[in-house]
């Protein structure tokens, strides 16, 4: 008998359940900054309709609370912090709302940032660290955070939303970021790395 078909009968090899819905998260809690809208409220809509509980982070009120509405109409618990993710008291506010909603967290999805087309010769120190601080460290600050979480949990997922600006980085086209934003994604993409 050919050994690859003799393998693919055995039925003590670990096989996949294809039946189980891969994408089910009944019973977690996830966590979405830059929420209000965008990417953000698409993704946390997505998480609601897959199961989730939701934990919803933006700067704006308004479309926070739009995006709130919309979660609990999927019939899932949701709560909203908010703030400025850069803020000193953002990563403990955002566990701490996680844990009162759901005593868990297991995803963590660091949507929110801003865009930026400045030129090497003329940014400001102010605009730089202002990219950095919102599109890397805050997302570094709050995933260290989430992170003690998880790691005592045993169990949860990070996902950092980068660009593909940060490995072709585009001056010249204003449509795609400039030195500020480029670089910033791309560091943000190397602390994933360095992180996993």
């Amino acid at each position: 008998m050919d050994p690859i078909v003799e393998e693919a009968s055995n039925p003590s090899l670990p096989f996949p359940d294809i039946t189980r819905n891969l994408f089910d998260l009944t019973g977690y809690c996830s966590i979405v900054t830059g929420a209000g809208q965008g990417i953000g409220r698409a993704l946390a809509t997505g998480f609601a309709h897959a199961g989730s509980d939701l934990v919803l982070v933006d700067l704006k009120p308004s479309v926070l609370e739009e995006t709130a509405a919309r979660i609990a109409e999927v019939g899932h618990r949701v709560a909203t912090v908010v703030t400025d993710v850069a803020a000193l008291d953002a990563p403990e506010r955002i566990v701490s709302t996680a844990l009162d909603l759901s005593g868990r967290i297991d995803v963590l999805v660091n949507n929110a940032g801003i865009m930026g087309y400045a030129d090497i010769i003329g940014i400001t120190d102010e605009q730089w660290d202002r990219m950095y601080g919102i599109n890397l460290k805050a997302p570094m600050r709050i995933m260290r955070e989430v992170l003690k979480q998880m790691v005592t949990a045993g169990r949860g997922s990070v996902i950092n939303i980068g660009s593909s600006w940060s490995s072709r980085a585009s001056v010249f086209n204003q449509d795609g970021g400039g030195v500020d934003y480029c670089s910033a994604k791309a560091a943000l993409q190397s602390l994933s790395r360095a992180a996993a």
